[in-house]
């Protein structure tokens, strides 16, 4: 009778384990899928990182209050389409530090940059009411550019992420560019005749017509038998007359 007793008293205990096992299995499922309850309002920290004339990878990092993370990956990248995973609340923290000994409320909204086949990256950071965005290439600070690298160790990272099935991108088409074209605006409009002088007769540059009124902005061509996209754009980025030049982004 005892040995009965102790019998049914272990498959009673084996039984309440698997019971224990499978819930605690359901509830970290469900607090998964809570985490992923979430708005744009919800967002603390994100990194997007625009297309280049090369292989640079295109994508976008949202961090969210609740340590849900989503890496939405474009292009050039082993992440294709929308990853998510929880960070821990020490690399949140972390972060949150970061930004805060760093002032990010402080710095410029946009820094410009003439080096057109660059990717521009956006950092944006919330806190409480107020979020601000830093959008740039390789003008920024030293403390920004630390801020975009410590995001980028947490997207660029091989490690818990998982595809969603039903996600969706959401940025349009890459921009496509006609690169026997370019966009140049005039720092110095003093030497303006004089320089395209020059450019005619050195580069083949022929003037396509004016991008604006006070005649600063102008859509050039040149001599693409000579010279190589990458070849003329140093040039003109080189030129201290040359305030920036871009290739002509065809829609």
């Amino acid at each position: 009778m005892i040995r009965i007793v102790v019998l049914l008293m272990l498959v009673l205990i084996l039984a309440n384990g698997c019971k224990s096992t499978k819930n605690t299995s359901s509830d970290k499922a469900d607090a998964v899928a809570l985490d992923n309850n979430v708005t744009p309002d919800d967002i603390v920290f994100s990194l997007k990182k625009g297309a280049c004339f090369g292989s640079c990878p295109v994508y976008t990092l949202r961090i969210y209050n609740n340590l849900y993370t989503e890496f939405i990956g474009k292009k050039n990248t082993n992440k294709l389409g929308t990853h998510a995973k929880m960070i821990s609340q020490s690399e949140f923290d972390d972060l949150t530090k970061k930004f805060e000994k760093s002032d990010f409320f402080s710095f410029d909204e946009v820094y410009e940059s003439n080096i057109s086949d660059l990717p521009s990256s956006t950092i944006s950071y919330r806190k409480g009411e107020l979020k601000k965005s830093i959008t740039g290439k390789m003008e920024r600070p030293e403390a920004v550019h630390k801020l975009q690298f410590a995001l980028e160790s947490i997207a660029e990272s091989a490690n818990g992420w998982e595809l969603q099935r039903n996600s969706v991108t959401e940025d349009p088409k890459d921009p496509k560019f006609d690169r026997a074209k370019i966009i140049v605006e005039i720092a110095k409009a003093n030497e303006l005749a004089r320089w395209f002088t020059k450019m005619r007769k050195e580069y083949g540059v022929q003037i396509l017509k004016s991008l604006s009124g006070n005649n600063d902005t102008w859509l050039i061509s040149y001599d693409t038998k000579e010279y190589t996209p990458e070849s003329i754009m140093q040039i003109l980025e080189a030129d201290p007359v040359v305030k920036s030049a871009k290739f002509e982004q065809i829609n």
